[in-house]
Parts: structure tokens; sequence; C-alpha cells
């Protein structure tokens, strides 16, 4: 709650009521993946992963769910951001908040790393290592927090919103660090940071256009 939530009241203590207005909307918008995706996912997985660990291919189908998982959620995100200005129009219909769009996409990834997380913990659950789960959130929620610091006096909502990517960054690279050492669930991670790269890469001059030429929104 802390990982997720802290940027809101360090971004109200650095900037304005304005600034944490366009920020929330962004990221409940962002949070339609949440929602739709990574929250059942999060409930399905684990049932799923124990009835499946005995089993002869059980750890290719771990691998094969985390990358399907990936392509499914990662270009829900490329949808979601690349019409991010047309959705905010439905959410919110004064013209003052539709500034928030423009915070939809960094946050939509970030989403998309949350979900990594999901297959990855199941490797400390297996072997009851919880306390490496509590340990990298508490190293990511710092390492929020110190971000949220550094970047919202310069970026504002963009600053708390590239704090929120890295700090899931963070999560995901140490999970991918720690894990071998328990039960390891193999990460097909080419792929996997192929298509957030690319994903991306297909966001930024899109993203560009819609928002500097008026008649594109």
């Amino acid at each position: 709650m802390m990982l997720s939530g802290q940027d809101r009241f360090i971004l109200g203590y650095l900037t304005d009521s304005t600034e944490v207005g366009l920020y929330g909307l962004g990221y409940n918008i962002a949070g339609i993946l949440n929602f739709l995706i990574v929250a059942p996912f999060a409930m399905a997985f684990p049932v799923i992963f124990w009835k499946k660990l005995e089993d002869e291919n059980g750890p290719r189908f771990f691998t094969k769910t985390v990358t399907y998982a990936q392509f499914i959620i990662t270009w829900c995100a490329l949808a979601l951001s690349l019409y991010a200005p047309h959705f905010i129009k439905i959410f919110a219909l004064n013209t003052d908040y539709w500034g928030a769009a423009s915070v939809i996409p960094m946050l939509a990834y970030a989403f998309v790393l949350m979900n990594m997380q999901v297959t990855g913990h199941m490797s400390f659950y297996h072997s009851k290592k919880t306390n490496v789960v509590l340990m990298i959130y508490i190293v990511a929620t710092a390492a929020n927090f110190l971000l949220n610091l550094l970047l919202i006096p310069m970026f504002k909502m963009y600053g708390a919103a590239t704090a929120n990517f890295l700090s899931y960054l963070i999560c995901v690279i140490m999970i991918y660090i720690l894990s071998p050492k328990y039960y390891f669930i193999k990460w097909e991670m080419h792929k996997l940071v192929m298509m957030l790269l690319l994903a991306i890469a297909l966001t930024v001059p899109f993203f560009i256009l819609i928002l500097r030429i008026p008649s594109l929104k």
C-alpha cells in the first residue's frame, strides 16, 4: 500500500492539488489494467501453481503462462496508452482534467511490471521464504520514496509516474536475481523485455503526435 500510494502524498506535499488531481485520475484510468488483468491473474495463478507444481510439464507451463500473461497485459497497456486522450474524455467531462492523459502510459507500463511479480513471488512462497518478499518491497518502497523526492520537484506528476515505474522495475529485477536461489520459475526474459521495449517504442512517437497535433485528439 505504501509503495503504490505514497507518491500522491509526496506529490501533494511538493506541488499542489491540481497535480495530485491529474495524477490521481491518470492512475485510476491506468488502474483498469489492474482491475481487468493483474488482480484476477494474482488470484488465479497461485491456485494453478499449487495444482501444477508436481506435474511433469509444470515448469514449462509456468514459463509459458508468464510469457502469455505479459503478452496480453503489454498490448493492453499499449492500447490504453495510445487511446488515453480519448479515454480521458469519458472519465472527465471537465477539460481541465484532460491533461492527465499524458501520465497514463508510464503508469500503464508500471502495471505491466506489477503483473510480472505475481509469478515471481511464487518462488519464495514455495520455499517458505516470505521474508524475501518483504525485503523486496521494503527496498522498492524506500527507492520509491527517494525517487519521488528527487523527481517530483523537477517533473511534477511525470516524476511521480517515473518513480512508480522504476520502483516496480526494481521489484522485478530483485525477483529475477533472487528467485534462482529458491524455486525458480524461468522467465523468457528476452521475449518479455522485447515486448515491453517494443510497446514503449510504439507509444512514444504516436503519443507525442496525439498531444502535439490538436486535430488528432
